[in-house]
């Protein structure tokens, strides 16, 4: 793939959306459009990605890679930025990646060290996964996954520092230490900057292309969770069988 192509990132699975424009190669800048605050990726997600190509004239014809934030996160956000990006890539011919919203929250942490995400869910559970900091390097140390507040407690090492939303509400977080608060929000243009990375061990074979790479119709959300209407159908269900 070109170090002259450019990757779309997306992110739209928490409250504050936005969209990230970058060169595929090096460490360049990425140019960043944020959403207004707010539940409104729907009206404001392809807008934004327009006004991000008027800025680079080219990139549209020499878009290489879209990225985009596959949750967890707000349901109706992940649908958006994963329908989005799926109909980006379809039009363009071009491979699509998805990336965890919660290795996004970890990309803007500052300072070496173990890095614990949260997200709070809800009915005392949350969203979680462990990253390593080391200078430029990133580490993912756990999976992402679902705990009740107190497993995720019981799991947190004192090697740890908290970030993400759910560091500032679940209860017993404050006995940790915790990054900034304006880490807690994933931006677009970590999007960019973590495809880069995983473009670059796609294409040196150290790791294999993911569901969706080659394919737009297999990229897909990643809930981790029913969504309650979901359940409430899965509880109708499970009521109709006996």
């Amino acid at each position: 793939m070109s170090a002259k192509g450019w990757i779309l990132g997306i992110e739209t699975s928490q409250p504050t959306g936005s969209v990230a424009l970058g060169r595929v190669g090096g460490d360049q800048e990425v140019d960043f459009e944020p959403f207004p605050i707010g539940l409104v990726h729907g009206r404001e997600i392809l807008p934004r990605i327009d006004t991000l190509f008027s800025r680079h004239p080219g990139a549209r014809e020499e878009l290489a890679l879209i990225a985009v934030s596959a949750g967890p996160g707000s349901f109706t956000g992940v649908r958006i930025g994963v329908a989005a990006a799926k109909a980006i890539a379809w039009a363009c011919k071009v491979p699509s990646l998805s990336v965890s919203s919660l290795e996004i929250i970890a990309d803007n942490a500052v300072g070496n060290g173990d890095w614990r995400v949260l997200l709070d869910v809800r009915r005392g559970r949350c969203a979680t996964a462990t990253f390593r900091i080391e200078g430029d390097d990133r580490q993912r140390l756990t999976d992402d996954a679902i705990l009740s507040w107190d497993e995720m407690l019981g799991q947190v090492t004192s090697r740890e520092q908290l970030i993400g939303s759910g560091c500032r509400t679940i209860p017993g977080v404050e006995n940790h230490p915790r990054g900034d608060k304006s880490w807690d929000d994933p931006k677009a243009a970590a999007v960019v900057k973590i495809a880069r990375r995983r473009l670059l061990l796609i294409e040196t074979g150290a790791e294999e292309p993911p569901r969706g790479f080659t394919s737009p119709h297999d990229l897909n959300p990643s809930y981790l969770e029913m969504s309650s209407a979901e359940e409430v159908q899965a509880r109708a269900a499970g009521t109709g069988d006996r």
